[in-house]
């Protein structure tokens, strides 16, 4: 874990990808009933969400329904395209200040501003950013893989070779804006170097292994309150388990993708390096895998 802040500060901001663990790792500070919470603001369908009433699978939206006409007049989705911008644009910008506003200590979960931290500190000078990296092994088989269903039958048995769609989260959209070329899992990988390096090149105030705050996570949070003007409350981990493994760890394919992409090293957690993964052979590739109808009926948020 890397510390670069030196003074206190008010509001957390947690930037990182899709399918990296942001999700648990803000719930963990949403249960400080201090912090008013938001997960995920730019997300497209929030104002769907607001309008119905009804909270999204994960029961992240409630602080959203609850703002409905906040919402109503600042909402300010950030597009795939718009991911790569190092700037909020205008109405961005008075979306994320009205948020902010809404309490003296607030947590927002961001997976769309890699690109933006120097703004969001431009915005928020007196915010806590937190850069939550996922072992970009575990994060490209958890794309493949979302909630424990195969993308396709050719998985995971052509993990390697594979080819086809994995745009639930617009991943495939941007690496295509960038020109990114190999088979999934390479141009997955090369997303997560690109966002990762975006992110820490604008030194973040704390960047957080997500391996490690899943094996340690009081440990980590109490750091996190020391550097904010919050005293550390007793808080619920129960909920946290050990960390995901990805396809294969050790697998050949996956050291020649690292060098070939120059990945560092640093964000490779150990602890993987000695995990055997074993596929079911009692389960046909194509009952573990997601049906046309079960992919359309996925919902990012």
């Amino acid at each position: 874990m890397k510390k670069t802040s030196s003074r206190l500060k008010r509001n957390l901001y947690i930037i990182g990808l899709k399918r990296s663990g942001t999700t648990i790792f803000w719930e963990t500070f949403r249960q400080d009933k201090r912090l008013v919470c938001f997960d995920e603001p730019f997300h497209p369908e929030i104002r769907y969400y607001t309008r119905s009433g009804v909270n999204n699978r994960k029961g992240t939206l409630d602080e959203y329904i609850s703002k409905s006409s906040l919402i109503e007049r600042h909402w300010s989705p950030i597009q795939p395209f718009e991911e790569i911008y190092p700037d909020f644009l205008g109405h961005q910008v008075d979306y994320l200040k009205a948020l902010i506003g809404i309490s003296p200590n607030v947590c927002i979960d961001f997976v769309r501003c890699h690109a933006k931290i120097r703004h969001l500190r431009e915005i928020d000078p007196d915010g806590l950013v937190i850069h939550l990296v996922r072992d970009p092994r575990a994060f490209v088989t958890s794309h493949l893989n979302p909630y424990g269903r195969w993308l396709s039958p050719e998985l995971p048995a052509r993990f390697f070779e594979y080819d086809g769609w994995f745009d639930f989260w617009q991943y495939q959209t941007i690496a295509n804006l960038l020109g990114y070329k190999g088979h999934a899992h390479e141009r997955l990988l090369q997303l997560w170097k690109y966002f990762t390096e975006t992110a820490e090149g604008q030194y973040p105030d704390l960047t957080v292994q997500f391996e490690h705050f899943a094996l340690h996570p009081e440990k980590i949070v109490r750091i996190i309150y020391e550097l904010t003007d919050l005293r550390y409350e007793q808080l619920d981990y129960s909920k946290i388990h050990l960390p995901n493994p990805p396809y294969n760890p050790a697998h050949e394919s996956w050291w020649k993708a690292i060098k070939r992409y120059d990945i560092n090293p640093r964000f490779l957690y150990k602890g993987f390096d000695t995990f055997s993964y074993v596929d079911n052979d009692n389960v046909s590739a194509s009952s573990t895998s997601m049906t046309n109808e079960e992919t359309a009926k996925i919902v990012a948020l």
